[in-house]
């Protein structure tokens, strides 16, 4: 294996097999470079700037990773998948939820398997689990009350396990518990 190579798989095992011509460009590996390893096999072009590496052993999280990938490692995982993502809750989402931030255009047109939401996030909003970036649970849970149709009772799971795990704080449970009440505190 050459340098090159040897850059970009150990970029790929950070990032659950997933490559960006952005984050390879930093490490001083020409997008040319990536454009002929997938020619000859070694990576697998997935979307505009995006590659996997095959040979690595896969992960659960590898389609979530390629997904975020995809919108430049701009979005953040958010609502239910960050609800699964954490282990509080059941859920089982049916598109992965990326929340980018509102003054960003994605290219292209956009993964069927993906939910696009816009919002400003903060550092203390994210966090890096798995090598993924992903809102916290409070932020998770406020989001699917306000935005998507999750079940109640599993974000009271999602509240209630969240506490148990030391997640959220006792005044964040108060505050979702009352929301979940169909309170507005």
């Amino acid at each position: 294996m050459g340098r090159v190579q040897e850059l970009l798989w150990d970029l790929a095992e950070e990032h659950h097999g997933v490559v960006t011509s952005r984050a390879a460009a930093a490490m001083g590996v020409r997008r040319t470079e990536l454009v002929k390893l997938a020619q000859r096999g070694w990576l697998v072009r997935v979307g505009h700037g995006v590659y996997r590496l095959p040979k690595l052993a896969g992960t659960q999280w590898d389609e979530l990773a390629e997904a975020v990938a995809g919108f430049g490692g701009r979005g953040v995982l958010s609502h239910s998948t960050a609800l699964l993502i954490h282990e509080i809750a059941d859920v089982n989402p049916n598109k992965i939820h990326i929340t980018l931030p509102a003054s960003y255009r994605p290219r292209g047109k956009k993964p069927s398997a993906v939910a696009l939401h816009k919002g400003k996030l903060t550092d203390k909003d994210v966090e890096i689990f798995e090598g993924l970036s992903v809102v916290k649970p409070a932020l998770a849970i406020q989001q699917c009350i306000e935005e998507e149709n999750v079940p109640f009772h599993l974000l009271r799971q999602a509240t209630k396990n969240s506490l148990k795990k030391g997640r959220i704080t006792e005044a964040q449970g108060v505050f979702l518990n009352a929301r979940l009440d169909g309170g507005d505190l």
